[in-house]
């Protein structure tokens, strides 16, 4: 077990598997949750970086850290001419907030050939990712930085392949894979720092994926995939479900976390990087590094178990 019990463990390079573990005691509301993670981390850590993006997760983050007076240091990476819109948001955050929020500018295109030849040795591509590495290399101070991404669920499933396959009930399942973007994201970070994910512990995500709107969600997930115009062309496609694991962000992260935190900036869902370079390689999903975690399983396992360590490294899609 890690030295910290956090909340998940992924497998090596070597070892595809995801470990969930269950909470050490009774669960409390999700915002309760979080800010006892962020209370652990500054007893744990010390003072940390936390990036702040203007997202909702990172402004969650926030707000738990500022709400218990914990001692942290705002950072927000500007590619300037990619993330504008973000950058835009950030000036609101520090108004809204009353906080400083320190920006680290990078221009992109100065590093454009060093990232191309890099990339081209790199059997996983990871060059969106470059730049986080390059912010986690020059911040001044050896603190930790709190990040959020690796433990945002992504669901896949629905009746298109139930129709495919021919059976019923076709398993929701929380879709991991070793070479997912923010995995290689942390992984490129943390060659400089710690790198801790938050939500961090067991409990604070058990609060997380078994509220009752996840639940909901994953019961009529039929329903989202049905109604979007797109699908009918793509109902044949192996890898469909990789361009709709925005699922949940859209349709059910929105009631959950909206529950709990009504006192952050609620922008509509915009990365702030719609004006990518186009040499930028994306990220390469390879599917055999891939595991899917059976969705009832995992909240059976959260609700039912204490203190224990599951883990998953099947394909089930």
């Amino acid at each position: 077990m890690n030295k910290l019990y956090t909340a998940i463990e992924f497998g090596s390079s070597h070892n595809f598997y995801v470990k969930y573990r269950s909470p050490r005691r009774e669960i409390k509301s999700l915002r309760t949750e979080f800010n006892n993670d962020a209370i652990e981390i500054a007893k744990t850590y010390g003072k940390v970086y936390i990036g702040l993006s203007s997202g909702v997760d990172s402004q969650i983050i926030t707000r738990c850290f500022l709400d218990n007076n914990l001692d942290c240091e705002f950072v927000f990476l500007y590619a300037k001419g990619i993330n504008d819109l973000e950058y835009e948001r950030i000036i609101w955050c520090e108004k809204y907030f009353g906080i400083e929020i320190k920006k680290y500018t990078i221009d992109i295109d100065s590093f454009k050939d060093q990232w191309i030849l890099r990339s081209k040795k790199e059997k996983n591509k990871s060059m969106h990712q470059y730049q986080f590495e390059w912010l986690s290399s020059i911040l001044p101070e050896p603190y930790p930085f709190v990040t959020q991404g690796s433990y945002e669920p992504a669901i896949v499933g629905g009746w298109y392949r139930q129709l495919r396959d021919d059976e019923h009930d076709y398993p929701v399942a929380i879709y991991h894979n070793y070479e997912e973007a923010m995995l290689q994201r942390k992984r490129l970070m943390e060659q400089y720092r710690p790198i801790i994910e938050f939500p961090f512990s067991p409990e604070a995500l058990t609060s997380y994926y078994t509220h009752t709107a996840f639940k909901t969600f994953c019961k009529n997930l039929n329903y989202f995939i049905e109604s979007d115009p797109v699908i009918p062309s793509l109902w044949q496609e192996q890898d469909y479900f990789l361009h709709k694991l925005n699922y949940f962000n859209l349709y059910a992260k929105p009631f959950i976390k909206g529950e709990y935190f009504k006192d952050i900036l609620w922008y509509g869902k915009l990365s702030g990087y719609e004006k990518t370079r186009n040499w930028l390689i994306s990220n390469n999903y390879n599917k055999s590094t891939a595991v899917t975690v059976p969705f009832w399983d995992l909240i059976d396992f959260l609700e039912n178990n204490i203190g224990q360590e599951k883990i998953y490294s099947d394909w089930i899609f």
